[in-house]
């Protein structure tokens, strides 16, 4: 008997563990931005919020290059800072046109 109340908490624990997961990845964290400038931003994040923006722009970085250097996702390219806001640097915008990314403002 004490196996069979051990074996349903341990199924209770699993279940909320699978249901919990499966309720945030329905729910991402939305983008910290509303005003999109870029496409692949705008895209990503009406798909799957602030976890596919980040990844959709960690993967067009990694294909592309400004003046001879490969980006990487800091205040030396692009941001001024990263999570929680990605504030953007002044010039982010003309960066990412000048690497060929499309702009929509």
């Amino acid at each position: 008997m004490v196996k069979l109340g051990l074996l349903a908490s341990i199924a209770t624990i699993v279940g909320a563990l699978a249901f919990a997961t499966i309720s945030q990845a329905d729910n991402p964290t939305p983008c910290k931005h509303t005003d999109f400038h870029t496409q692949i931003a705008k895209d990503a994040c009406a798909k799957g919020g602030q976890p596919a923006a980040k990844k959709a722009m960690q993967d067009w970085v990694k294909t592309v290059k400004i003046d001879g250097v490969t980006p990487t996702c800091s205040p030396k390219f692009c941001h001024k800072n990263l999570a929680p806001n990605y504030d953007l640097n002044d010039d982010a915008f003309d960066k990412f046109k000048k690497a060929g990314g499309k702009m929509i403002k």
